[in-house]
This record gives structure tokens, sequence and C-alpha cells, in this order.
């Protein structure tokens, strides 16, 4: 049941899916008599991950539906910037021997920090004075993933609840809907879509995205505009050694941009990586479970042994070879 006078958010990233939400609920709210002055569009920016048409396309939307718009940022990070800081920080704790494995960089499909944090904390944080209850209207449709293939068409809004909100909701109308139904609509309404459609990609997320299908990596890496990220993210696959994907290096995407010294690198970084996941997968039982009280003096050698080739691989210069002190 929709409270009395909310507000209504559009969380809008720019993509086919977020669109046909606003004009999905339009005839509803009206309907309702729900006062269009509460009604707004709210885009997270993550920076050098958009494409740089999508700004100007979510300023179209707005003036498609007669909506006001509002453009948040995270106050620290873009998104590859946040990508790069956990890559730090991943080589660090290793470092100190904090964990078993060598953390990457990359967000994934088990682990969204790159929506919890860069997408849906930014716009609670933007949404948590408002003077009414919030209903946040979001472009999500069970056909796109077997993740969210159980998406309700409403839930309670865990990310106001963080700031003491509990009295706002998530709206997903377009939740049962096909693709097909989608630009239905966008025909039927003469909405814009943006220009990565046309260009054939089938969704429109970040410019590079960790879930991204290897055609719509290929139509992005394909864009002059977002040949400037696509080098720092791939530089950072060889800093790191880690592929951008689990099954997928961005490099491979389009190597024949990559330059001599960077595409050595990734070589390099392959291999490294490849060595290194080896070397992971034959850590004692005891130790890759953190059962740390049954491994022997003879494992913690090994282990240290282990550390200290993960080591050379990776460039480490200064680390703790010999971790038991942290685990035991």
């Amino acid at each position: 049941m929709i409270p009395s006078q909310p507000w209504v958010v559009y969380s809008v990233s720019g993509g086919k899916d977020s669109s046909a939400a606003i004009a999905a609920t339009t005839p509803i709210l009206d309907a309702l008599g729900h006062p269009r002055e509460k009604r707004m569009i709210m885009h997270a920016d993550l920076g050098r991950s958009e494409w740089r048409s999508t700004h100007q396309h979510v300023m179209k939307l707005a003036a498609h539906f007669g909506l006001p718009a509002s453009v948040v940022r995270h106050r620290t990070h873009d998104m590859v910037s946040r990508w790069d800081r956990r890559g730090e920080l991943g080589r660090d704790r290793w470092a100190r021997g904090e964990t078993v494995n060598l953390i990457g960089p990359w967000s994934s499909a088990s682990l969204r920090y790159c929506t919890s944090e860069m997408k849906i904390h930014v716009m609670s944080k933007a949404k948590r004075t408002f003077d009414a209850p919030v209903i946040t209207v979001m472009g999500i449709r069970r056909e796109e993933s077997r993740g969210r293939s159980l998406t309700p068409f409403e839930a309670s809004d865990s990310g106001m609840a963080r700031y003491g909100r509990q009295d706002c909701m998530i709206w997903n109308p377009v939740a049962s809907w096909s693709a097909d139904e989608v630009f239905a609509i966008h025909r039927r309404q003469a909405i814009p879509l943006h220009e990565a459609y046309g260009l054939g990609a089938t969704r429109l997320s970040c410019n590079f995205c960790v879930l991204a299908s290897i055609g719509d990596l290929s139509v992005a890496s394909m864009q002059s505009q977002n040949a400037e990220t696509y080098l720092a993210l791939v530089e950072m696959e060889a800093r790191y050694g880690f592929s951008f994907q689990p099954s997928r290096w961005l490099a491979d995407v389009r190597p024949g941009i990559l330059g001599t010294n960077l595409a050595a690198r990734i070589a390099n970084a392959k291999q490294a990586a490849h060595s290194r996941r080896q070397i992971e997968a034959a850590y004692p039982e005891s130790f890759r479970k953190r059962r740390y009280g049954e491994l022997t003096n003879g494992d913690w050698n090994a282990i240290a042994s282990a550390r200290r080739e993960i080591a050379r691989l990776h460039d480490f210069t200064n680390f703790l070879d010999d971790p038991r002190s942290n685990f035991a």
C-alpha cells in the first residue's frame, strides 16, 4: 500500500529499465492523486565508470517526464578509485598476514559493493532528511539474472533503515516485465534511449561492469569516450594480478590498444595469477578453512614458503612471510 503523500524517488541509471519504471508508475500515481511535485529522479554518478553521455541522457529523461533530477556522488571515490583502493587494502592486509588469500580489487556478483557503497548508500544519505516517507522506484527485472529472479514488487528499504528511517520502501514496478515490453513502452511513449543501445549494447550500467557480457564489454571498449577508463582498468589488472571478471581479463576484450609495455605486463600478470591460484589451492586444508589450531609447525613452514613465492610473483618487498602469530 502506498503511504499518503510520500516522496517518490526514481533511481535512474540511464538504462532502459529505470526509464520504463517511470513510465509504468506515472499513470498509477496520477490516478491515486499523488502530487507530481513530490516526485523526482535521482542518479548516482560513478565518475569515470559512466558513459560520458549518461549525465546528459538522465537530464533528457527528466525533461521528457517533467521531473526534477538530482545527481549524487560518493564523497571520496568514483568507481575506478574505489576498486583501486580495495586492491591496495587487499595487498596491505595480505602483507601483514591478515588474510589467507590475496584479495583483488574487483567487485563481483557475490560481492556487489559497487552497488551498495557507490549507489544505495549514497542515495540513501541524500534521501534520509526528506520530510515524508520515501518510495524509491527501481527498474529491476526478474528476467535479468538468476539473482534477480525472485525480486518482489515491493520491499522495505534497508538502505534507509540504516539511517533510522523505517518508513521507506522499494517499489519494483517492472519486475515481471520482459525486455520486449520495456522497449515497447519506449517506442509508444517516445522515451529517449541511451546511445549505448544503438551501438549494440544490451544493458546500460557502468561502461565496464564486472557483470557485463562480452558483447557489452566489446561495445563499450570500441567507443573513444570509454578508452581512458578501459586502459585504467586494464592497468589495474596488470598491477594487482586479478582479472576484471572471474573468467575474463578485460585486457583481452580489445588488446590492440594496450601498447607494448602494458601488453607485456598483462602477460606477466596472467602467469602470476595462475601460479598464485595453484599455490593458494595447495595450502593445508586447515589453513584454507581457518582451523588454525590444527596446523603443525611443518604446515606453518610450508605456508611461509608459499607466501614468499606469492610475494615474489606479485612484487611484494615488505611482508610477513610466517603469519602464525596472527592466526594461532
